[in-house]
Parts: C-alpha cells; sequence; structure tokens
C-alpha cells in the first residue's frame, strides 16, 4: 500500500477495520438471505461476489477503491463461511464431526503460510499479476465447485431453499 498508493502502515490498520465491520454487516445480512434464497443463492451470490471483488483488486485505481474492493471481498468471504458452516452441520455426521471440523481447520489454514511464502518470492512488481492469477483460480475453483455441489444428492435435498406458501 504504501509503495501503490503512498498511504502509511497505518491506513491498513484502517482498511482491515471497514473490511471487518463490511463482514459484521453481511453475516447480519446473511440470515434473512438464507431464509430466502436457502444456502445455494446466498452461496453463488457470496461466491461471485468474492470473485469479482478479488478479480478487480489488481486494478483498483484509488485507495478508497483498493478499500471498498477489500471490504467488498472480505463481506462476501464471510457470507461464503456462513454458508459453508451451515452446510457442515447439517451434512456431517454428529460422530465424525470432530475430525472433520479439524481436517476442514486444517484445510483452511493451509493458504495462509503458502500466500506468505508466495509474497516473499514474488518481486513487487510482479505483484498485481500473482494476485489477478490467484483471482483467477479462486474464480474457477468456485465456478467448478458450486455446481457440482448444487447436483450432489446428498447435498440436494438439505439445501434447498424453503418453500413459501401462497
Amino acid at each position: 500500500m504504501e509503495d501503490r498508493f503512498g498511504h502509511s502502515p497505518a491506513a491498513a490498520g484502517a482498511l482491515w477495520s471497514i473490511a471487518a465491520a463490511a463482514t459484521l454487516i453481511a453475516a447480519a445480512c446473511c440470515r434473512a438471505g438464507l431464509d430466502r434464497l436457502g444456502l445455494w443463492g446466498v452461496g453463488v451470490i457470496s461466491a461471485t461476489i468474492a470473485a469479482a471483488a478479488c478479480l478487480a483488486v489488481p486494478q483498483a485505481p484509488t485507495y478508497t477503491g483498493y478499500v471498498a474492493l477489500i471490504a467488498l471481498f472480505m463481506a462476501a468471504d464471510g457470507g461464503l463461511t456462513i454458508v459453508l458452516r451451515t452446510l457442515r452441520s447439517q451434512v456431517i455426521p454428529p460422530a465424525a464431526f470432530g475430525t472433520t471440523l479439524s481436517l476442514t481447520i486444517l484445510l483452511l489454514l493451509l493458504p495462509f503460510p503458502l500466500a506468505g511464502i508466495l509474497l516473499a518470492l514474488t518481486p513487487a512488481p510482479y505483484l498485481t499479476d500473482v494476485i489477478r492469477l490467484c483471482a483467477l483460480l479462486q474464480a474457477l475453483t468456485l465456478l467448478i465447485t458450486f455446481p457440482q455441489l448444487r447436483n450432489d444428492p446428498a447435498l440436494r435435498a438439505r439445501t434447498s431453499p424453503p418453500r413459501h406458501e401462497a
């Protein structure tokens, strides 16, 4: 941020505070979304927003735009987290929940050290390209994963949106 936008490290703290607030608002809105759209509706919306925001971050022309895109990404990621945790609680049998949860947490934490290594090894002029590539990988993964999960017979009955009688 200092090199690209000329802001101090303190501005990074403000950025993450804004992103955290956006995530809290998104989490509060997810409950109403789950009631109206079901898990898949909220999941698809969250995945689309997360992927679009992540793809747009490297092109942010201003610091304000950068902050807005990071906040949007974090909020959508929060929505995806709610969807995945809800789905996990519905699908995993109680006897296997502890083991599955431990493995899930390990898999979710695995990208952090890899991202740190990637960041440390990438020269600054190439960071935008690396972020863009990671965003494309994320978008492709979500594009492939959500339709496959949606059509899984074991998940279909558990995740259909609620029916409202007229």
